[in-house]
């Protein structure tokens, strides 16, 4: 990649367009932190709010990441103590709008924020890392540009620190140049480099106002026809209706493959027909989980955080409309019973009866009702699940050999010869389980 011109306008101009590149549907970069671009290029850019009508004299604004109120100037991203370390997130300026909501910690990089958009159930991350960037919902931004600018408060400006090393030049190291330009201000300057003797170094700095037109995503999304839904009524297969919420009227099913599942365990643990959130950032969903898919109602699904939908929409299955609702959700949904129980596979049983009694313990222990994949997951499994039921391994009064099975696993001392013969043995366990804690 490169960057640089001899023109500093065209740089410049080559820098805002790599910069609105990057955005992603509904999101803008907050940081773009991409460091080395090449092996003669570095590039890092941040977004500040400025009052309106300031008039901009110097470029810089804001010193990376800080978090004071100085001359009323704020990074939209800053950086916090947080839980005894650094991490990124959200200016308080952003924060102290009602649609904000802080979460817990999302990860090492960055304190999780929702965008809790008024009469809306579903809500999306308000910023995210990923890749050293750091992206903010665009809506956000949006509540203070209704059309051309930050509504009587605030404009939003791109500030720029772009290095370029090139040939050894010592006519350019006499150029040291601060000005306006259009729509902000510039200051760059050329040097001897002090890693390569053979090479000038240029350094450029400047303050951008941010160009509200590059942003087609602003635009609302009607309908998504990427999505398909197997209606209720008459399996017919029609588009995703993103304002059904509740499915009173025309319900539907959107059915996945199973290769989504690594995707929402990131976010939910899997228990009886309910994904249960690993953070108060996403809601308790309803699913259906089938020998060959995973299926939501249309109203639960909408409730999905957006970049969730996004990761697994590739998985939706249009052409499968038969075979996408367990007994047990028919049951439970469609016939109104709450006797659904016994319809339940015992995984899913043991996982109602510990969600009922002991789900917030369940939860401190990251328990989850995921068959296992591994010896190693069901011997932890195990060890959980006796430990949160209060039971050990006699309480099962399981005979002797089946005794030195069960202590084979846990202390990973048994292979299984397949992962059938693993899902067997882990629905075995389950259903002995919920038998002991039904009829003791």
């Amino acid at each position: 990649m490169n960057l640089y011109s001899k023109s500093t306008n065209e740089t410049i101009s080559n820098i805002l367009d790599h910069y609105y590149l990057k955005f992603k549907e509904k999101y803008i970069v907050g940081i773009l932190n991409e460091g080395k671009i090449s092996n003669e290029e570095e590039l890092y850019i941040k977004l500040v709010l400025v009052p309106q009508n300031t008039d901009i004299g110097r470029t810089w604004l804001k010193e990376n990441l800080t978090c004071n109120v100085e001359n009323n100037i704020h990074n939209v991203i800053t950086r916090y103590n947080y839980n005894y370390k650094f991490i990124y997130g959200l200016s308080p300026i952003l924060i102290g709008n009602h649609n904000i909501v802080l979460t817990d910690q999302d990860n090492n990089n960055t304190i999780s924020a929702i965008y809790n958009e008024s009469k809306k159930i579903n809500k999306p991350r308000a910023v995210y890392f990923e890749d050293s960037n750091i992206y903010v919902y665009h809506k956000l931004i949006r509540e203070y540009i209704p059309v051309d600018g930050f509504t009587n408060e605030f404009d939003l400006y791109i500030e720029v620190d772009y290095k370029k090393t090139i040939d050894l030049d010592e006519n350019l190291h006499t150029i040291n140049c601060e000005e306006k330009i259009d729509n902000g201000f510039v200051n760059y300057y050329y040097c001897k480099s002090m890693i390569e003797s053979n090479k000038t170094l240029f350094r450029l700095l400047f303050t951008h106002k941010f160009d509200y037109s590059k942003l087609p995503i602003l635009q609302e999304a009607k309908i998504d026809n990427d999505i398909k839904v197997v209606s209720l009524e008459n399996n017919v297969i029609r588009p995703l209706d993103k304002t059904n919420y509740n499915d009173d009227i025309n319900a539907g099913f959107v059915v996945f493959s199973k290769e989504c599942i690594n995707i929402l365990h990131k976010h939910f643990y899997f228990y009886d027909l309910k994904l249960i959130p690993k953070n108060n950032s996403v809601e308790g969903i309803l699913y259906d989980y089938l020998d060959d898919c995973i299926v939501f109602w249309e109203g639960e699904f909408n409730k999905l955080p957006e970049e969730i939908i996004e990761q697994i929409k590739k998985y939706n299955l249009s052409n499968k409309t038969e075979g996408i609702i367990s007994p047990a959700m028919f049951k439970w949904q469609l016939q109104a019973s709450w006797n659904y129980f016994e319809e339940l596979l015992p995984n899913m049983q043991l996982a109602n009866i510990i969600s009922e009694n002991d789900l917030d313990l369940a939860i401190d222990m990251n328990l989850d009702f995921l068959p296992p994949n591994t010896e190693k997951e069901y011997s932890e499994f195990i060890i959980k699940v006796l430990k949160i039921t209060n039971k050990s391994i006699k309480d099962l009064r399981l005979i002797e050999n089946k005794e030195i099975l069960l202590n084979n696993i846990i202390n990973l001392n048994y292979r299984f010869s397949s992962k059938k013969e693993l899902f067997n043995n882990y629905q075995g366990f389950c259903n002995l389980l919920v038998r002991v804690l039904k009829y003791e």
